[in-house]
């Protein structure tokens, strides 16, 4: 901690620094009340704890934590540090969940609806809209994909499939949107391709977990999420809680086309069963 000589700290305040090095991740993911509360001690105490330790404010302390605990370290020394506090307390499963809410929380907070409904409306006049994630990303990408098909006749996933990954971004021209998908740790691919999609011409629409991302260099419109987690890999609620949002406002947006588009793909999977039906219930 920032020239700190812990003899000069009163009990109460030692007290909370034990605390706060043996809960790190609580203190980077936790709200300064839910931190006092969990720590027992009042919420002033921990702010004068911050300006002993030489901080302006508790949030400049947070953010100290919050570097340490980042994304930038490897998922095995992530995990390492998971299963130390996991063998003191079991704290950390509390703290996950809190985290998983606090990002659906994020959704509305990153995006204002002003934004969401100009990335829609480029969506919806788009000639093809390809959908891009790889790794951790592409499994969400199949989903927003899949869905989105469901509205509309011209979604097309874009997938390594054959080595074939460069050929299907090399179709995308600029009446094309192309939705790509990352966050940090990014992928090196999604954010080649993702360039030279946009030196095509077409259209980027980023989902990502911040401004600052490599994707939002090329991105007409970027659409946020929150995904730092106090786990040993990054969090994908906050992504997943986006494209839920985005699909719903594909849906109110696109009107009677997407209706008609809708009712045409459920006959055709009542016709193939697609899905199970119990037969005794006939």
């Amino acid at each position: 901690m920032k020239h700190l000589i812990q003899n000069q700290l009163s009990t109460e305040l030692l007290k909370a620094l034990d605390w706060m090095q043996a809960n790190p991740q609580s203190v980077a993911m936790q709200s300064l009340r839910e931190c006092a509360r969990r720590a027992d001690l009042a919420p002033t105490t921990l702010t004068r704890l911050s300006k002993a330790l030489g901080f302006e404010s508790y949030a400049d302390l947070k953010k100290s934590y919050q570097d340490d605990w980042s994304l930038d370290k490897s998922f095995s020394v992530r995990t390492e540090d998971l299963q130390k506090q996991a063998s003191h307390s079991d704290a950390c499963f509390e703290q996950l969940n809190f985290s998983q809410h606090a990002h659906t929380a994020c959704v509305s907070a990153l995006n204002s609806p002003s934004s969401l409904s100009k990335a829609v409306q480029a969506v919806l006049k788009a000639k093809t809209i390809y959908v891009f994630g790889l790794r951790a990303s592409h499994g969400i990408a199949f989903h927003l994909q899949y869905s989105l098909n469901l509205l509309l006749p011209n979604v097309v996933l874009v997938q390594d499939i054959g080595g074939t990954l460069l050929d299907q971004i090399a179709r995308i021209d600029k009446q094309d949107i192309l939705i790509s998908i990352s966050q940090s740790p990014y992928t090196t691919q999604t954010i080649q391709l993702t360039e030279q999609a946009a030196r095509q011409g077409a259209t980027i629409v980023a989902l990502t977990d911040g401004a600052s991302s490599p994707l939002a260099l090329y991105a007409k419109y970027v659409l946020c999420f929150s995904a730092q987690s106090n786990s040993y890999f990054q969090s994908m609620v906050g992504l997943l809680a986006f494209v839920e949002l985005f699909l719903e406002t594909v849906a109110v947006t696109a009107g009677e086309a997407a209706l008609i588009h809708f009712r045409t793909r459920q006959a055709q999977l009542a016709d193939q069963n697609a899905y199970w039906t119990d037969s005794s219930k006939k």
